[in-house]
């Protein structure tokens, strides 16, 4: 069950978002495509964001079923701070119906919390190599996300997770330093935001 965020001092931009309900929406040639449910359909996609000065976790959690293996998985995107270019964020009242069933069972309101992220690179998916069915699109189930590994379509994507009026300020402080990072980036500075 996702936890409520928690925010530091107001001084400090802080940011703990712990496996929150989430759908995914990215753009492939101009139409946008969406991901809003794992395999099996019960399970929950969940985004969890740790913020604060010294430190950014950016995770998206994808549960997925392999037909050889009867375990349930988890495929794990972690989005690396210094590849985010931009992100804004809004609250988007008329949701898409592809992703109204994440939210609005559980909340009155059909509006969630929108992150717009866009990356400099794709985002990359490993495959455990235990697995050996091929990873690709199969017609029964178009949707599911253990059919890819690798996407270009995801540089731009948005991340939905309920409307929390009580993160907002530290959204549009987190916007505010994404806006005014160093453009030089070396793999040498990552270590501190892993």
């Amino acid at each position: 069950m996702p936890t409520e965020p928690s925010m530091g001092p107001s001084t400090e931009p802080r940011i703990e978002l712990n496996e929150a309900k989430a759908a995914l929406q990215w753009h492939h040639n101009d139409t946008p495509r969406y991901l809003s449910e794992g395999d099996p359909k019960a399970s929950l996609i969940k985004l969890t964001v740790h913020l604060n000065t010294t430190s950014a976790l950016f995770a998206i959690q994808i549960p997925i079923a392999y037909k050889q293996y009867t375990k349930a998985s988890t495929i794990y995107l972690h989005i690396h701070p210094r590849s985010i270019v931009s992100l804004t964020h809004s609250i988007q009242q008329n949701l898409p119906d592809a992703v109204k069933p994440v939210f609005c069972c559980a909340f009155a309101s059909t509006s969630a919390l929108c992150l717009n992220l866009k990356l400099n690179n794709p985002v990359t998916i490993f495959v455990p190599n235990f697995i050996n069915e091929p990873v690709t699109a199969q017609p029964s189930t178009p949707n599911h996300p253990h059919k890819r590994k690798r996407s270009q379509d995801l540089i731009d994507k948005r991340g939905r997770i309920p409307s929390a009026a009580v993160i907002w300020d530290r959204l549009l402080e987190l916007e505010a330093v994404v806006q005014r990072r160093p453009p030089s980036i070396t793999t040498e500075d990552s270590s501190q935001y892993a």
